[in-house]
């Protein structure tokens, strides 16, 4: 926990250090969804997969995997057997970068909770919160952010959410990304 709260503090100050090469996201998403699978199959989700083949982006490559991970893990957690989890990747309309999306079936984000939950630490309602420390979302968001990209959702509560990350195909990014404010959509 310490190491993630450790992330989350240089993310947002813009300190975070990105070891920077060409990262096959395609495939990065593929192994995911290889070590997710079987979480999401014995919890009963159909898992679902629309991946374009060959997209690269420059960046770091072990945190470009820390923040897709949370944004599966959440999907499976919040998601009751039943459920479906989608992963879509492809190409942005301009071509200029890549759109990440993870949608789920589960129980969506209360609208009180909705302007919040990229906050360090906040958990929403603890009904449905689970056992984390609210840091991954904050995490994610500060990753996609030092990437030059950005991260937002869509959701409702009881229906599902959608998480969108966009992220640019390459730039040079010296030792750290600029951090902005979230984009959040509410639908």
């Amino acid at each position: 926990m310490s190491n993630t709260l450790l992330d989350v503090s240089e993310a947002e100050t813009g300190a975070m250090v990105l070891q920077q090469e060409e990262v096959a996201i395609d495939d990065l998403a593929q192994d995911l969804i290889q070590i997710f699978e079987p979480v999401a199959l014995d919890k009963g989700l159909r898992l679902e997969t629309a991946i374009t083949p060959g997209i690269k982006v420059t960046g770091d490559q072990k945190r470009l995997s820390q923040a897709l991970a949370n944004l599966l893990d959440n999907a499976i957690k919040y998601t009751s057997s039943g459920g479906m989890v989608k992963i879509n990747l492809n190409r942005t309309s301009k071509e200029d970068g890549v759109v990440i999306t993870v949608s789920d079936t589960g129980i969506g984000i209360n609208d009180e909770d909705f302007p919040h939950i990229f906050e360090r630490h906040y958990r929403g309602d603890k009904a449905r919160s689970g056992t984390g420390v609210g840091l991954g979302l904050a995490m994610v968001r500060g990753i996609v952010e030092a990437h030059g990209g950005v991260v937002s959702v869509d959701s409702q509560s009881g229906i599902g959410s959608s998480f969108r990350v966009v992220l640019p195909f390459g730039q040079d990014l010296g030792s750290h990304g600029s951090i902005d404010s979230p984009s959040h959509k509410h639908a």
